[in-house]
């Protein structure tokens, strides 16, 4: 067998193995994160089922359609007055929790479940999903994020330990959330927008719904503008925008290939490090002109943060001798491991997704075989997260995500998918 079959076959090989795990992990009442009864991973959260229902959507799996279809409309039953949706459900005893350890509270599951529902109703264009009391739904969504910028400039205000990033010092003007807020926003307009052609609505509530479609291009504009004006750092603009966050650090004042992780007012050590997952985000969405994308891809490569497998969660990781390290993290992000540096196989598919996006399809292909190989190796264990240097599987075994992750890439490498969708309603 030729290397170029022998390497077709890896990667179909190891998509089947994906598939596997996720069916394993298929409830009725959406996917877990892990099988694994420790903790909470029992659980059907959020932001892991969202991704993983984006996952079984690219697949056109009807089984892992059907799991995704059901823990979508189960997460949008427990949604609150204001917007917010469960962090997570437990499966055996069916108890929501709206914040969790350390009372997190998730700004970004609410995001990545209109995100979902946008795919879900492009694909099946289930006219159920348009129903008026799921149009409330996304009204109190739009109220939430619309809300969460508080100071109406253009970017939401995200609170410390607010998104998947857990207890990583960050908060503010978070970029992975920014994209985030982004592209649910474009959602949301086309689902309001496929309210007005498919359903009977009163005039004053048509009228009010045009007016809505309208203020989200508006902030989909700005949202747009700012993030690259605020986050993204050159020799032009940098010390402006250190100024106005208060941040007093001595570094050089240069042009920098990626968007910055977050901006936080009065930072304290405040560091150049790449949150990949954010900037892949970033990549494939179009918060971010083609030729950024390209810039932070290229920074990647050539630093090799994406060897020997894809799926870095941060570059350079963060020491005990760096100023902004802080004490909590030698408990739960020590150097190299979980978002300080670990691998993510959920990651690593946005990050070839956002190759295949960006015009690089050898690297996403060689990344995805890379991937699929220690796959195999680990015999499929599809592991939480993977340390960045030993390369041992980290975390809870058979995650949902892990395996979606690799769906992810697949699909949007073999099959030409794509995640974020060219809605009409705000080209």
């Amino acid at each position: 067998m030729a290397p170029q079959e022998e390497k077709d076959l890896l990667l179909d090989e190891t998509y089947e193995a994906a598939l596997t795990c996720m069916r394993n992990n298929a409830h009725a009442r959406g996917f877990v994160a892990s099988p694994e009864r420790h903790a909470n991973y029992y659980a059907v959260w959020t932001r892991d089922h969202c991704i993983s229902a984006i996952a079984a959507y690219l697949s056109e799996d009807e089984g892992l359609i059907a799991s995704a279809r059901a823990g979508v409309l189960e997460l949008l039953r427990h949604q609150l007055d204001n917007g917010h949706v469960p962090s997570y459900i437990e499966i055996e005893s069916g108890k929501v929790e709206y914040g969790g350890y350390g009372r997190i509270v998730s700004i970004d599951s609410s995001m990545w479940l209109s995100i979902t529902i946008g795919i879900m109703y492009d694909t099946t264009h289930d006219k159920k999903l348009l129903s008026q009391r799921n149009l409330e739904r996304y009204t109190a969504m739009y109220t939430l994020l619309r809300s969460a910028d508080m100071d109406k400039c253009g970017l939401m205000e995200v609170p410390v330990s607010g998104d998947w990033a857990d207890i990583m010092d960050r908060s503010y003007h978070v970029l992975y959330d920014e994209v985030l807020y982004y592209e649910a926003l474009r959602s949301l307009a086309h689902l309001f927008s496929e309210a007005l052609l498919y359903t009977k609505l009163k005039y004053a509530d048509a009228k009010q719904i045009r007016r809505r479609i309208g203020f989200i291009k508006q902030r989909m504009s700005l949202v747009r503008k700012r993030l690259n004006e605020s986050l993204w750092l050159t020799k032009d603009n940098m010390q402006d925008v250190l100024d106005e966050y208060m941040v007093h650090h001595k570094v050089p004042i240069a042009d920098h290939p990626f968007y910055q992780s977050h901006m936080q007012p009065f930072k304290h050590g405040w560091a150049h490090r790449v949150d990949v997952f954010g900037n892949a985000l970033a990549a494939a969405s179009r918060v971010s002109p083609k030729d950024r994308a390209k810039q932070f891809i290229r920074y990647v490569r050539r630093h090799k943060v994406n060897k020997p497998i894809p799926g870095r969660a941060l570059y350079p990781v963060i020491t005990e001798d760096d100023l902004d390290w802080i004490t909590i993290y030698e408990k739960k992000e020590a150097p190299h491991t979980y978002h300080n540096g670990g691998i993510w196989p959920m990651v690593a598919g946005f990050w070839v997704y956002a190759l295949v996006r960006s015009g690089y399809p050898k690297t996403a292909r060689n990344d995805l075989i890379a991937l699929a190989q220690y796959l195999k190796e680990t015999e499929w264990s599809f592991p939480e997260h993977i340390h960045g240097e030993t390369l041992k599987p980290l975390g809870r075994m058979q995650q949902t995500w892990s395996a979606a992750g690799f769906v992810i890439g697949y699909q949007t490498l073999k099959k030409d998918k794509t995640i974020f969708r060219a809605y009409r309603a705000t080209q």
